[in-house]
């Protein structure tokens, strides 16, 4: 809930912006103040711009997008390379092609789903070692076996 400080103005824009995503925040268990409430609407825009810059731009013809420092340091593939181009070939329906691109995309998606619905569920330590495990087998995996 919001303070009545003395000291401090309330703005009415703040207000009102507080308002709108309180039903939101309720939903996606925000804690409701003004800082959670900011950083979640500051992580959905950003991940609409990506969403966004993924379908309108191909990452392989842009030289603007960014590359993978593993990829640049090491010459291995991360568990993420590829998900760009996952991403932009499954926003047009080819989705065969963002499979080969990142297979572990076609995991990754549902289980991030699942976190943003359930998001006390993320912070269990068991689901944080699971992620790290698949992500270090993955890339195993994918530099060991060429697709």
């Amino acid at each position: 809930m919001m303070s009545a400080d003395p000291r401090k103005k309330p703005s009415r824009l703040r207000d009102r912006f507080l308002q709108a995503w309180r039903p939101v925040a309720r939903r996606l268990q925000v804690p409701d103040d003004g800082a959670g409430l900011f950083f979640s609407v500051v992580f959905a825009t950003i991940l609409a711009v990506g969403i966004w810059a993924a379908f309108y731009f191909n990452p392989q013809s842009v030289s603007w997008f960014p590359k993978c420092p593993v990829h640049a340091l090491t010459g291995l593939d991360c568990p993420g390379c590829g998900t760009a181009r996952a991403l932009h070939a499954a926003s047009h329906g080819h989705l065969r092609e963002a499979f080969r691109y990142n297979p572990i995309l076609a995991v990754a998606v549902p289980f991030l789903v699942v976190i943003v619905i359930k998001p006390r569920w993320a912070k269990k330590p068991s689901v944080s070692w699971s992620v790290f495990a698949v992500a270090v087998l993955w890339m195993l995996v994918r530099n060991l076996v060429h697709w």
